[in-house]
């Protein structure tokens, strides 16, 4: 595979040409591969989920990276070296992380050089016997739920460290709350109108839950953006939506939270919903309908899902990067250019930007440049090819 499979075997932190950035990539992509492979099964919405896990967890990564001999061809520090060397699958615990990472960058750079079609169609290969075999022990043990992984959705209420960034990116969502909730009508038609959130006691969704587990691979896939993704902000942009009135009447929920909440800073949330419990529910309510919507049509929901974030994305970026403490990490051999570049290398977005000054005209040209790409499949970064095509053209504007 050329430069990519060279970038892939690097596993030494801090070189020139490491595998993290397809590292990065390869683990939302095994993690979204593996849900929807799972989902073409019959299995119920708990099955779907932890036979999904059983499949991508870093235990069976590092087996399937140990049968590939990855760890042969890895360039690895003489720690990281010895203990791929020395493990086999008769060893009596589990494999290094360091194997899956491998395995983990080696389908970023699979991705990257043939594409999301050729990439499911190998990860289907190898992940199709697996499934077979999670099913089967699943079924086998049905009744020891603790052997099998924790059920919940991974819903992040991780925040930034910075309260003023958070305040002014939510201050800018209630200032977009009507487009915001217009343009998520396409998706929220696609939801069953028979549906009711029905959540456990810490707050994890139970019906549905095989649909948010793909959808929230899905999101990250096409963000990488914390301020973004995490359950604080999709807790808020449910509540715009008014999915809890999709909530089960016996919701506590249901009853406490009919007004519309208040944006989730840290001023108001305090005491409130501290626990982010109520947010939480609200966050895989909205993955649920991202998830209802691309289980009926794929590419169109993708586009739309990424269409809908990009004004999120843009305006979230646009707030780090005013900060005085800002500075940008550039990609080996990019210098330290306009700090932008760096920001559309993170956002993931097309080659061909130019350079734009007003939140209106970002979101525009990203949205054509994604949306009207040769590859749709909701890129989450650049390749080192684009992004010096976009310093070139900068540099030239």
């Amino acid at each position: 595979m050329g430069d990519a499979w060279t970038q892939a075997r690097n596993g030494i932190l801090g070189t020139p040409e490491n595998n993290d950035f397809l590292e990065f990539v390869g683990d939302r992509l095994v993690n979204l591969m593996s849900a929807l492979l799972v989902a073409e099964d019959n299995f119920s919405p708990d099955q779907h989920v932890i036979v999904d896990r059983l499949v991508s967890n870093n235990d069976t990564l590092g087996r399937l990276a140990h049968q590939l001999h990855l760890q042969r061809y890895a360039v690895l520090d003489g720690f990281e070296s010895r203990r791929a060397a020395d493990w086999d699958t008769k060893a009596p615990w589990k494999p290094p992380k360091v194997l899956a990472d491998l395995f983990e960058a080696y389908v970023g750079a699979v991705y990257e050089e043939h594409g999301w079609d050729l990439t499911k169609d190998w990860l289907s290969t190898l992940f199709r016997p697996l499934i077979e075999k999670a099913n089967e022990d699943y079924l086998r043990n049905i009744t020891v739920p603790p052997r099998y992984p924790n059920k919940g959705t991974y819903v992040t209420h991780e925040r930034l460290a910075s309260p003023t960034i958070e305040t002014e990116f939510y201050k800018f969502l209630e200032s977009r709350a009507p487009k915001i909730v217009s343009t998520a009508e396409p998706a929220l038609l696609m939801l069953p109108l028979s549906t009711k959130f029905i959540f456990g006691a810490n707050g994890d969704i139970a019906t549905d839950c095989d649909v948010v587990e793909i959808a929230t691979h899905l999101v990250k896939f096409w963000s990488i953006t914390l301020l973004v993704t995490n359950a604080w902000t999709f807790g808020y942009l449910g509540s715009m939506l008014k999915l809890s009135s999709c909530f089960d009447l016996n919701d506590p929920s249901f009853s406490i939270y009919e007004k519309p909440m208040k944006s989730p800073t840290r001023e108001n949330f305090h005491g409130l919903d501290s626990d982010g419990i109520f947010t939480g529910k609200l966050a895989q309510a909205l993955y649920s309908v991202i998830g209802w919507y691309y289980s009926r049509d794929a590419k169109v929901a993708e586009q739309w899902g990424i269409k809908w974030l990009i004004p999120l994305v843009v305006r979230a970026y646009d707030l780090i990067a005013q900060r005085p403490a800002f500075r940008p990490s550039f990609p080996e051999g990019i210098g330290n250019t306009n700090p932008y570049v760096n920001i559309l290398v993170n956002m993931g977005r097309g080659p061909d930007v130019p350079l734009v000054t007003t939140q209106d005209e970002l979101e525009e040209i990203l949205t054509i440049v994604v949306l009207e790409g040769k590859e749709t499949r909701g890129r989450v970064f650049l390749t080192k090819e684009d992004v010096r095509r976009i310093n070139f053209r900068r540099r030239s504007i």
